[in-house]
């Protein structure tokens, strides 16, 4: 198995799952556009949010709000050899689905936690046991099926512990993410303008004007410089060949990727290279 491993699971397009095997650690920003359902199952994670620091061993099964900022690092024990977790992203309407089947009477919050420790329940444990099933066999997921399992086994944690239901309540909320975090972040997704819209909490119509705005370019042309650039740096300061670096910055077509470089920089990737080598 490599150093760090990471599989994803996909449904029509959309990452709904995710299975983490970690062997060298880092720090990393914890930033995302989905809010997570979190099962660790080897090691811990330290997640620091400002001043404060948390940590959250083995067993232990959480719950993410999208956007939230801060830094995490994973640690784990000599015997256990490496840290690994399963997780579920979880969109919006997925959310706003899961809301509808609580009662009218569940109170809002004034403080909205961004990270929550879930009671294990039978249910829980079961769909992250199915989960590892996916990854481990590799079979392929019909995203009703998950969708039906992940709702049922959430509404077990509301039944089993009743101050859940005003945090799921106040996750499905719509928030807007800040732009600048947001691009820096999801700058080598493929994902249309529509799409970053959406998962941003905003229009397009808004995603355009704001970001104009803010850059003074169009998302456009600011993603396609932003990619360039790091291209560039791949080429400069790892000594990638263009063959690595166009996918990994956003790129789907090669030739493509050396033309706009060559007219970004003056000359294309592999000359660049070849200056450094």
């Amino acid at each position: 198995m490599p150093e760090n491993s990471l599989q994803w699971i996909e449904s029509d397009g959309v990452r709904v799952a995710a299975s983490v095997d970690v062997q060298v650690t880092g720090e990393h920003d914890l930033y995302y556009p989905y809010t997570a359902l979190i099962h660790i199952t080897r090691g811990q994670i330290n997640i620091l949010r400002g001043s404060r620091m948390d940590t959250y061993k083995a067993g232990d099964f959480l719950l993410v709000r999208k956007f939230t900022m801060g830094k995490y690092f994973k640690t784990w024990s000599g015997t256990e050899g490496s840290f690994r977790m399963l997780g579920f992203l979880f969109q919006d309407e997925f959310l706003k689905e899961l809301v509808d089947h609580f009662p009218p009477t569940v109170a809002g919050l004034h403080q909205v936690p961004a990270v929550s420790v879930l009671p294990s329940t039978s249910a829980l444990s079961g769909l992250m046991a199915s989960l590892a099933g996916y990854f481990q066999d590799g079979r392929t997921v019909e995203r009703s099926i998950i969708r039906l399992k992940t709702l049922e086994a959430i509404l077990t944690v509301v039944g089993a512990d009743a101050r859940m239901a005003p945090i799921f309540k106040a996750y499905a909320q719509p928030l807007r993410a800040d732009l600048t975090q947001f691009m820096e972040k999801f700058i080598t997704e493929k994902m249309t303008l529509e799409q970053l819209a959406l998962t941003s909490g905003r229009s397009l119509s808004s995603f355009t004007r704001e970001f104009r705005a803010l850059f003074n370019t169009s998302p456009h042309q600011w993603i396609k410089q932003k990619r360039l650039e790091k291209a560039r740096d791949l080429i400069l300061r790892e000594g990638r060949s263009p063959s690595e670096v166009y996918l990994q910055v956003g790129f789907e077509d090669l030739a493509h990727f050396s033309r706009s470089f060559k007219q970004q920089f003056g000359r294309n990737p592999s000359e660049m290279r070849r200056a450094v080598a």
